[in-house]
């Protein structure tokens, strides 16, 4: 697992990767650098736009939107090695079709899923609690530069019934949307960090899950709602365009 920078890590490819590592046996060892080491097998690059030149065999993930106008995000950035990889691995089919588009071939779509051991199959449908206000989940960190949606966060904050609507969010540096929620009169349930094992006990509290995103390649917990079943109310981003049906 080459991060190609000591700057940057990505606790969703640490997670997912040392889950490979318990599941494939004794056989098996990862190693964790920042430069390529020599004489591996296979090489997993998490920041391929930082190298010049892949070692080979090279894996390299579409782990943000290709089209996210972010300077440090644009596509010209990373075609190149994408083009040079042996296997490029998107998390949805929208942005592999984006990359055919630019003519690369080597691609393969494999989503982010749902970790059943923390998420479980639920036993029956899932119901409204009556009497009481729809609660919207919202769970993501916040980002400065807006990408997840903030400003279209507030205009709900503006717009909802406070007797009708409540809100559950989780998130790292989300107290400025729980602020400014409760400032309009919204019960808010607010977590900056969750341990992942409590997840399940997240989503049945929710009645709905809300991604207002502008750019995503998942998100994460897109499957981890559905997969709860939960509802989601989301814009047409990343894996939505597979996983979620208008109105089914």
């Amino acid at each position: 697992h080459v991060l190609s920078t000591g700057l940057l890590n990505s606790t969703i490819f640490d997670d997912i990767i040392m889950r490979l590592v318990s599941g494939a046996g004794a056989r098996f060892e990862l190693h964790r650098s920042v430069p390529p080491l020599p004489e591996m097998d296979v090489y997993h690059y998490h920041r391929s736009n930082r190298e010049s030149k892949l070692k080979h065999p090279a894996v390299v993930t579409v782990h943000h939107d290709p089209d996210d106008p972010y300077p440090w995000l644009r596509l010209r950035r990373f075609l190149p090695r994408w083009r040079e990889a042996d296997v490029v691995i998107c998390i949805n089919s929208a942005h592999q079709r984006r990359l055919r588009a630019e003519g690369i071939q080597n691609t393969i779509v494999i989503p982010h899923g749902v970790d059943r051991n923390v998420l479980p199959v639920p036993g029956t449908p899932r119901r409204r609690r009556l009497g009481e206000p729809l609660r919207l989940g919202i769970v993501s960190r916040r980002h400065e530069r807006g990408f997840k949606g903030e400003d279209r966060m507030h205009a709900l904050f503006d717009r909802l019934n406070p007797a009708r609507f409540a809100f559950t969010i989780v998130g790292a540096d989300r107290e400025t949307e729980a602020v400014a929620a409760r400032r309009k009169g919204f019960e808010v349930s607010f977590h900056p960090r969750l341990p992942y094992g409590l997840f399940g006990a997240l989503y049945e509290r929710i009645d709905m899950l809300l991604v207002l995103s502008y750019w995503e390649a998942g998100p994460a917990c897109l499957p981890e709602a559905l997969g709860s079943g939960i509802p989601v109310a989301t814009t047409g981003v990343g894996m939505a365009s597979d996983l979620v049906q208008d109105g089914v």
